[in-house]
């Protein structure tokens, strides 16, 4: 309320026994200078036609908003059947290009490219892949069937832009969007694939993407649901180099963030493991507070994947790992057990 209060607004609430309540607010913000819109958009690409082929729901959505933002046309379908259907009925004006993801049920997507690069009733379109794990094995079978590009969630704007041009025709290279932090920062990822984080987190959603952000660049993640079994599982732990960080929420049962980071601490062996604190509290005193209980870092939630795996970059230490058992996952002989953003 005060903070709305602030910002030139008000906050309110409306409630009925039984029923709920719902919590309002209001706040005057100003507009960017450059709406992220328009940053990456390049003349002579807008009406681009794109059919996307996922099966859950939340995830088409999240990905017809991008692409609508690169002024591109979406077409959304959520099995194989349904896109071969949309295709058929595409003769006049073909798509451009279709982005299929890989891990949907009844039909994973490179069954529904195969079925529809043979299909001869249509014209075929450019293929390209959505995967939330990117898997050597899969991208080259994904290029041995003919699909052309390989996209990886959580999807980054520019990122998806420029495979997407990429994929499109080596013609629009020149329109890629280049972003000088991104270069080095994909380059420092592989510095760190394979470490291991302990997740100290109670919230689901939260656990869900932040399992997503992770493993999705090839890092290991263990759940704790609560400080107790932060501080069991580390009692327990044979080898002090077992985790390379642990991200700890501040709020959770039993005991807190705070709690289980003191008693962390009082182990010698641990006292030089990152500990990073997660909070939603941004109120005067907490970022104190967890410097004085041996955290040594923080981050707000809600948060941005890029966000998170940049407080990562800054306390593990690179270096050659064993190799993390997702990134060895063969495609061949087992089902593709990851979690995605648009699991959540």
């Amino acid at each position: 309320k005060s903070l709305a209060e602030l910002m030139g607004g008000e906050a309110w609430l409306e409630s009925e026994e039984g029923v709920g309540s719902t919590f309002y607010f209001s706040a005057v913000f100003g507009v960017q200078e450059i709406q992220k819109s328009k940053e990456c958009f390049s003349p002579g690409l807008e009406g681009i036609e794109v059919l996307v082929c996922d099966d859950n729901r939340t995830s088409r959505i999240i990905l017809k908003e991008v692409l609508e933002s690169f002024l591109f046309k979406p077409t959304l379908v959520a099995t194989a059947r349904e896109a071969i259907k949309a295709l058929a009925e595409k003769e006049t004006k073909p798509f451009d290009l279709v982005l299929v993801d890989w891990n949907m049920p009844e039909m994973n997507g490179l069954e529904t490219a195969k079925m529809i690069l043979k299909d001869k009733n249509f014209i075929t379109p450019i293929l390209a892949m959505i995967s939330a794990f990117s898997l050597e094995s899969i991208a080259s079978r994904a290029s041995e069937i003919g699909i052309k590009g390989f996209v990886t969630k959580p999807i980054s704007h520019v990122s998806f832009y420029n495979s997407i041009i990429e994929v499109l025709d080596n013609r629009h290279k020149e329109n890629r969007v280049a972003v000088a932090s991104e270069l080095p920062y994909l380059a420092k990822i592989e510095d760190i694939q394979g470490a291991r984080i302990l997740l100290a987190e109670d919230n689901e959603i939260i656990q869900k993407l932040v399992v997503a952000s992770l493993e999705g660049v090839g890092l290991c993640v263990d759940i704790a649901k609560n400080g107790d079994e932060v501080v069991e599982i580390m009692l327990a732990s044979p080898m002090s180099e077992k985790y390379d960080l642990i991200l700890m929420d501040i709020q959770m049962p039993l005991m807190d963030g705070f709690a289980a980071t003191v008693k962390i601490r009082e182990l010698e062996k641990f006292k030089d493991l990152p500990i990073i604190a997660m909070t939603a509290d941004v109120m005067v005193g907490v970022m104190e507070k967890c410097t004085e209980v041996g955290m040594d870092d923080y981050f707000i939630k809600p948060f941005e994947p890029d966000d998170l795996l940049l407080v990562l970059l800054k306390w593990i230490k690179p270096g050659r790992r064993q190799a993390s058992e997702l990134l060895q996952l063969n495609s061949e002989d087992k089902p593709m057990g990851v979690m995605a953003l648009d699991d959540v």
